[in-house]
This record gives C-alpha cells, structure tokens and sequence, in this order.
C-alpha cells in the first residue's frame, strides 16, 4: 500500500469506530430498521466498503505474489522448519485457503480485516499510556530501567523473546497500565445461553446482546480492593487476580493477537527505556490524572504529552 492508501484506510477506520460507538450507545439507532434508514448507516457503509476494497486489494496482489509457490512443498517446509524465509500471517491464510476445506473468499476477507481492524492503534495505544505512565512515575521508570540494566549486559543488546521474559517488573507495569487503561474498554457478546444472574436473580435470555465493561471491571474495589483506581504493578506480583484482568477478553474468543501485543508492547518500552528517560508532569498521588475519551478505543483527550531525554 502506498500512503495514500494507508491514510484513507486509517481515516475510514477511525470514521467506521466514531459511527459504532455511537449507535452502541444511541438505544434508538439499535433496530437495523431504523438504522438503515439513518444517515449514519449511509456514512457507514461508504467507509466499511472503503475497508472491503482495500482489504480485497490487498488479498489481491498477494494471491498474486504467491501463485507460483508450490503448496505441497509450502506445508513441508513450515511443518519441518526447512523454511528460512519469514512468512506473514497473510501468507499462511491465502496459501490454506487453496486446499478444499480452506477459508473461503468472504471468509478470507473476513479475516484480514479482523486482523487489520483489531491491530489498528490498540498496541500502539497500549504503549503510549504505558510510557504516559511512567513519566508520571519517575521511581517506578527508574525500577523498571534497573531490571533493564540487569537483564542486558549492554544498550545496545539486541532484544530476544526469550530475554523479554526475564523483565518481571516491565511485565507488571504494562499489565497495570492496561488494567487501568484497556485500550479496548468494552466488548460486546451474545447470549447463547439463558443466564441466571446469582446476586439479582435476574435471568439473561438467549441472543440477548449484552456490553461487558472491561474499564469497570478493571476498576471494581470488590475485586481488586480499595486501591482499585491506584498505579501499583505490584499487585501482579502473584500472578495478579487474572479472571478479573480482561483487556484482550478471555475464554475461547479472546484476542488471537494477545501474546504477540504483549511481547510487541514489551520490546518497544524496553527499548525506549534503555536509551531514554521519559518525562512528563509528575503526579502527586498514587492516582492518575489522566483524562481519556471514551470509545471503541479508549484514548487519552489531551494527547500522550511526553518527551525522551537521552540518558
């Protein structure tokens, strides 16, 4: 993709989220009936085909790529690991998709653009209010550039998964942050079952769509006590209370991406941290003061105004 391509692309995204969030809490606007008939809906659908288009374009050119590529010898090679080259995810779904019982065309689109919408801004989200974070905390910065110092004999170590694992308290920071900050605040499900609620009594229906409040959830003091609003990596340290921790969801239809997101959060704020020292205005409490906007992605209003000075 070009950059115009990847600018409209990200323009109709962020157009496309404006519009769900604000039919999911617009009640009148739930009936498709009434929806279709919205200009909503209108402004919807021109910038979810721009989506389609560029998506279906994409699966295009790499089918393109790829029509040579023998997928017998394909297979093998993934399965042995005789393969040097690194494949993308794309890759794996179109070459798949060849066999008889391999994604469809719809499903295939359907994928890809799953995975470009769920990527779009949720990491790089997560990072930023963990850097935020941070620079708020100078003490908790400098305990996490400690383990840093500890963990890479050099600044310029090149960075593994396996050593990424090493940096405990880095994975307790980002973990409090998202806790606090989840970029994703809401997921919605539908009932598949009828649910009988224990403490009200009440009973869910089936195909019943109901929100599930990740951000309320994360900030519940029944759960996580009377320091629920507080930044305190330290409540991980046990392996924190992980049924009530959900930023990527839970169960069988949780986030695919979630092992990747972490390592790709954890491998940047390293990096960041042992070359930089993040500054911006120190908190004076244990609570942060940062004002966010609420939406499908849960942003900070006034930007993430930080600064890197050279360590």
């Amino acid at each position: 993709m070009n950059d115009v391509a990847v600018s409209d692309f990200l323009k109709s995204v962020e157009v496309v989220f404006k519009l769900v969030t604000n039919r999911t809490f617009s009640v009148w606007l739930w009936p498709d009936w009434i929806y279709k008939l919205s200009w909503q809906y209108r402004h919807f659908t021109k910038h979810n085909d721009k989506i389609k288009n560029l998506t279906n374009n994409i699966i295009r050119k790499k089918r393109n790529d790829l029509k040579h590529v023998d997928l017998d010898a394909y297979e093998n090679q993934t399965v042995f690991g005789q393969d040097d080259k690194v494949d993308s995810f794309l890759d794996h779904l179109i070459l798949l998709s060849q066999r008889q019982n391999g994604f469809t065309d719809t499903e295939l689109l359907e994928e890809i653009t799953t995975f470009l919408l769920a990527a779009t801004d949720t990491s790089s989200v997560g990072i930023c209010n963990t850097l935020l974070l941070l620079g708020k905390y100078p003490k908790i910065q400098e305990k996490v550039h400690e383990e840093l110092v500890r963990v890479f004999e050099n600044a310029n170590e090149k960075l593994f998964k396996d050593v990424l694992s090493d940096l405990k308290y880095l994975d307790m920071v980002l973990k409090e942050s998202l806790r606090l900050y989840p970029p994703v605040p809401m997921i919605i499900r539908k009932v598949t079952e009828e649910i009988k609620l224990p403490s009200s009594g009440f009973t869910i229906p089936v195909q019943t769509a109901i929100i599930i409040l990740i951000w309320g959830a994360h900030r519940d003091p029944n759960y996580w006590g009377p320091d629920a609003d507080c930044f305190k990596p330290e409540r991980f340290e046990a392996g924190g209370k992980t049924g009530l921790f959900i930023p990527f969801s839970t169960g069988p239809r949780n986030c695919i991406g979630y092992q990747y997101a972490m390592l790709t959060a954890k491998s940047v704020i390293a990096a960041i941290l042992r070359q930089f020292k993040v500054v911006t205005e120190e908190e004076d409490g244990p609570i942060p003061k940062i004002e966010c906007k609420f939406s499908l992605m849960l942003k900070a209003k006034h930007g993430y105004p930080i600064r890197l000075e050279l360590r």
